[in-house]
């Protein structure tokens, strides 16, 4: 079986996360979409209507034989807005929705361009007048605040990918360690409410203490923290203090004391000591966010913040409950003790990152990771830094 994972145009949903990053490569519970699908078919391509444009072609050698080419055979198209609560199984001639008719996948004999265009772009209403339905169980996530609000129930289903493993040890019918990782003495593990999920090469320090469900990714550090429910911390994240239902990804790091709660932390972030990010209201209304001009409406009692790939949130700062800290931000105390929303590319509040420094900063945090900017992906930056309003 050939399988695409697609992006659809409700990718505009996702912002501002989506603008540095595609859908398949958004974290939901332990896995993005692509590792999620990559390990149950192992042959996955990906494609987005966004990358036959600037700046997002800029990014095709970046996504490399992943890359979906028209003269490749495919006969499986999966959303990469769904998780299964079971390994997905489509038949010849079949289209798989959700209960309330959201495209999960469709497999034919062969898959041409223009029906993967058009299921990119949501116009599915003659395929299913074509071919049988199959209603399938699981996960849509419609927008940023779902990624957050099924995050802990995405853990636990996906915890059957683990127990399949032959790396992983459990001293616990609820605890799954991978062999590699170390646990130093003096750590607590809770699994009474889920999962804890430990993986290649994570080291929990002394006096830390994990509640599931809980995922801990390959090379992390958790220095005397305390991470609570509906947590997952991606590859080489190095942690501190107290996380509660928050998604940390891949190369990101909160030092010291403070509280995270509710929150999207994306790729190589910093979070300085003693700052923390509110997640409710004192008097308990609903949190709403503002995105640019527009309100949303979140219906959450409780949320804390976005925080786009590369910011840096200095020491001592508090983020408002609802916020939204856009991509490559650089926060810091002597300009202000307390945000709330920022725009792509922020210096403090009222400023903007000059183009230079800010690729200076980037290529010096990817080089503690050993990777290396690439010139497409500097172009990519420098394309969006132009053309932010």
């Amino acid at each position: 079986m050939s399988v695409l994972i697609i992006e659809t145009n409700e990718y505009k949903n996702f912002l501002p996360i989506s603008r540095t990053k595609f859908l398949w490569d958004i974290t939901t519970g332990i896995f993005t979409p692509y590792q999620r699908f990559e390990k149950q078919f192992h042959d996955v391509k990906v494609y987005s209507q966004r990358l036959e444009n600037e700046p997002y072609s800029l990014l095709k050698n970046e996504i490399g034989n992943k890359l979906y080419n028209p003269e490749n055979n495919i006969n499986t198209i999966i959303n990469s807005q769904f998780i299964p609560f079971e390994n997905l199984s489509p038949q010849i001639n079949r289209i798989g929705i959700t209960k309330d008719g959201k495209f999960v996948y469709i497999r034919l004999e062969n898959i041409k361009k223009d029906l993967i265009d058009m299921i990119c772009n949501n116009e599915i209403s003659n395929l299913l007048s074509k071919y049988q339905e199959k209603e399938v169980e699981g996960i849509y996530i419609n927008n940023f605040l779902d990624i957050i609000k099924y995050n802990s129930k995405i853990i636990e289903y996906e915890t059957y990918l683990i127990k399949s493993d032959s790396n992983f040890i459990s001293p616990n019918n609820n605890i799954y360690i991978d062999k590699t990782a170390k646990i130093m003495q003096f750590v607590s593990m809770q699994p009474e409410n889920g999962s804890i999920i430990i993986d290649k090469g994570a080291i929990i320090k002394p006096f830390s203490y994990i509640e599931g469900p809980s995922y801990i990714g390959k090379g992390s550090i958790i220095e005397n923290s305390k991470i609570k429910s509906g947590t997952t911390i991606k590859e080489y994240c190095k942690i501190n203090g107290e996380i509660s239902e928050s998604i940390f990804e891949s190369y990101s790091i909160k030092d010291g004391l403070g509280f995270i709660g509710n929150s999207y932390i994306g790729n190589c972030v910093y979070i300085g000591n003693q700052t923390s990010i509110c997640n409710f209201k004192n008097n308990l209304e609903n949190i709403n966010l503002k995105l640019g001009n527009e309100i949303i409406e979140a219906n959450l009692e409780k949320f804390g913040a976005i925080i786009g790939d590369y910011s840096t949130l200095g020491m001592g700062l508090i983020i408002k409950e609802g916020s939204i800290i856009s991509e490559f931000s650089s926060l810091f105390l002597s300009d202000n003790p307390v945000y709330s929303n920022c725009k792509p590319f922020s210096w403090g509040m009222n400023s903007k990152y000059k183009i230079d420094k800010l690729i200076d900063f980037v290529k010096k945090r990817m080089k503690i990771h050993n990777i290396q900017l690439s010139s497409e992906k500097e172009k990519f930056i420098i394309y969006l830094y132009k053309n932010e309003n």
